[in-house]
């Protein structure tokens, strides 16, 4: 569960009722939580909020559409399955990637099986991250009943963040909603209002991983550099941060549990996505953040990190095994260099709404 969904969480059950959906630069909601949730713990919530719903709503996927023939085969991609099995891989941490583009009207439908739990299962959750360019999307994902395919309950975690340019949309289950319903999913990506361009993200992180170091140095360093000297009041630098950088912190606050981020399994970072986080970082971002040996996703859109294109190079050009980063209104400026996409791992740069000065270089159009 992230940040703004446990905010969300306790505003819901204060009193507060607010609708799905988003309007321009602000966060969506999750579903209401059952008033019998109150007073229970986080893990005892989301428990009986999935006994309570999941099941209870049967239906299409949805993206609205009848039929679920023309479904893609989700391991039919480049990273999403091993040779060995008909399933979707427990531990996928970034390399389930699809990128497509949508209309009006137009439903992308994908489909994966999930297997049956034993007492030797190592417990993981599914993650589900689309993000759009210029235009928006929405995902949806269906789960396996005994009465045939539901769509999932809001209140088992659905976020959605929007704005003008761009759209990022999230699913988590838990790992014993994953555990509990075994079978055939569908992931719907529909209802765009213009045409757009998307990437879809699948993975299965493994649920009891902790941060490792230097990670946890580099985000200790992050928290101080963007939250206590930049003077950020959000719930990521007041509440979540300081919780899951504590020497004793539990399991349940560990930023490896921390959606949207996840780890590998042997707890190294892959993938730091804050996007509208509140961040404000008046020095830019520390250096140690180059330490970060096995990230592939670097989400900082919609923060303030105060940096020369040539200081975000310098970040970029360390981390060995990057291959997303969305950097678009972060305050950058300065010329376009061909070092921002030196990194030869380095697939999708996004820079949209910064000060960036100068011609494109013909090294980004290759």
């Amino acid at each position: 569960m992230n940040p703004q969904q446990q905010q969300q969480q306790q505003q819901q059950q204060q009193g507060g009722s607010q609708s799905n959906g988003s309007s321009s630069g602000t966060s969506g909601t999750t579903g209401t939580v059952p008033d019998a949730t109150a007073g229970k713990t986080r893990n005892e919530q989301e428990q009986a909020a999935a006994a309570n719903q999941a099941g209870s709503n049967s239906g299409n996927a949805q993206g609205g559409s009848d039929s679920t023939d023309n479904a893609v085969n989700l391991l039919s991609i480049a990273g999403c399955s091993n040779a060995a099995s008909n399933f979707l891989p427990a531990g996928l941490d970034g390399s389930c990637e699809v990128q497509g583009v949508i209309s009006r009207r137009e439903v992308d439908l994908f489909s994966f099986n999930l297997p049956q739990a034993t007492n030797d299962t190592r417990p993981y959750r599914l993650l589900l991250i689309l993000r759009s360019v210029d235009g928006d999307a929405q995902l949806g994902l269906s789960i396996p009943t005994p009465q045939g395919t539901s769509p999932v309950p809001d209140t088992i975690g659905t976020q959605v963040y929007s704005t003008e340019i761009t759209t990022e949309v999230i699913i988590e289950l838990p790992w014993f909603v994953v555990a509990q319903n075994p079978g055939r999913y569908l992931i719907s990506i529909s209802r765009a209002r213009r045409r757009s361009i998307y990437m879809l993200q699948v993975e299965t992180p493994f649920n009891n991983v902790r941060l490792a170091e230097p990670d946890l140095t580099a985000i200790k360093d992050l928290h101080t550099a963007c939250c206590v000297e930049g003077g950020a009041t959000s719930s990521l630098c007041t509440q979540f941060l300081p919780r899951a950088l504590a020497p004793n912190h539990s399991d349940d606050d560990d930023l490896c549990r921390m959606t949207p981020m996840t780890c590998n399994s042997d707890g190294r970072l892959t993938q730091l996505a804050v996007a509208q986080a509140g961040l404000i970082c008046p020095r830019g971002l520390p250096s140690s953040m180059s330490q970060l040996d096995a990230l592939t996703t670097l989400d900082l859109a919609f923060n303030f990190i105060n940096m020369s294109t040539a200081d975000i190079t310098q970040i970029i050009a360390g981390l060995p095994a990057l291959q997303n980063a969305f950097l678009r209104y972060t305050g950058l400026d300065g010329p376009l260099d061909c070092g921002l996409v030196a990194n030869p791992t380095l697939t999708r740069l996004s820079l949209s709404g910064n000060n960036v000065t100068g011609t494109l270089p013909a090294c980004m159009l290759s």
